[in-house]
C-alpha cells in the first residue's frame, strides 16, 4: 500500500519524508495585541519570493484562538494572490497535537513582545524542547533564550523577520550567522539532554552528599 499526503508518504508500511514536502513553521498566540502578527503579514512577500527563487514551499502554522485572530485572517486572504510559495493557517490544537506538530516543525516562530521586557516567552521554551531553533520578536530580555546566531534569530523589522525565516531555512543567504543547528536537519539538544547536562547537575550541586543518586 503507497500513499502520500504534503508532508508524508508512506510505502509498504513505512512512513517517510515526503520527497516535497514544504518547510513547516510552527506559532502559537493568544491573538493580543502585545503579539503583532500583522508584522508575519508584512514579511510574508519577500519570504514568498525567496522561496519561489530557491523552488521551494513552506507552510506557516499558527495556533491558538482570540479576539484578533479574524483580523489577521481577513488581511491574509486579501493578499493571497500575491503568493504561491507560501501559506499560512490558523488552527486550535489540543496541547497532545501542539506537541505532536512541534515535532514536525522545522523552525519556530515567535511574535511574543513584553512592555516590561522581563517575560520570557513560554512558546520559545516548547520549541526548544522540541529542538526547534526559533525565530524570535527581539526585546529586552530575549537573550537570556535566543542566542542570536546560535539557537535562532532575534529580529525587530518585518525585513529581518523575513530574512530571519530564509535564511534559517537555507533557502536564501542574507548576512547573518550559521545556526548551530540548520531548521530542519540536526536538532538542537531536548528536554532529556538538556536535563542530564544542564538541570540535574544543578540541583544535584545543591542537595547533601547522602541524598545525591545517579538520576
Amino acid at each position: 500500500e503507497e500513499c502520500e499526503t504534503l508532508f508524508t508518504q508512506l510505502s509498504q508500511g513505512e512512513p517517510s519524508r515526503s520527497a516535497c514536502r514544504p518547510h513547516l513553521i510552527i506559532s502559537s498566540t493568544s491573538w493580543t495585541p502585545d503579539e503583532d502578527f500583522g508584522q508575519l503579514l508584512e514579511a510574508l512577500p519577500a519570504f514568498n519570493r525567496d522561496l519561489a527563487n530557491a523552488a521551494k514551499r513552506a507552510v506557516v502554522v499558527v495556533t491558538g484562538k482570540g479576539e484578533l485572530r479574524q483580523q489577521f485572517e481577513e488581511r491574509y486572504a486579501a493578499m493571497l494572490h500575491q503568493l504561491d510559495a507560501v501559506r499560512v493557517l490558523t488552527l486550535w490544537l489540543s496541547f497532545a497535537d501542539y506537541a505532536l506538530l512541534l515535532g514536525s516543525a522545522d523552525l519556530g516562530l515567535s511574535l511574543h513582545t513584553s512592555s516590561s521586557g522581563d517575560d520570557l516567552p513560554m512558546k520559545v521554551v516548547d520549541m526548544f524542547g522540541a529542538g526547534l531553533p526559533v525565530c524570535a520578536r527581539s526585546f529586552a530580555a530575549l537573550p537570556e533564550l535566543v542566542r542570536h546566531g546560535e539557537n535562532g534569530f532575534a529580529f525587530t523589522s518585518s525585513e529581518e523577520l523575513s530574512q530571519s525565516l530564509s535564511h534559517a531555512l537555507g533557502v536564501a543567504t542574507y548576512n547573518l550567522p550559521q545556526l548551530k543547528s540548520t531548521a530542519g536537519e540536526r536538532k538542537l539538544n531536548g528536554w532529556d539532554e538538556n536535563w542530564d547536562e544542564i538541570a540535574w547537575p544543578l540541583i544535584q550541586s545543591h542537595l547533601h552528599p547522602s541524598q545525591r543518586k545517579d538520576q
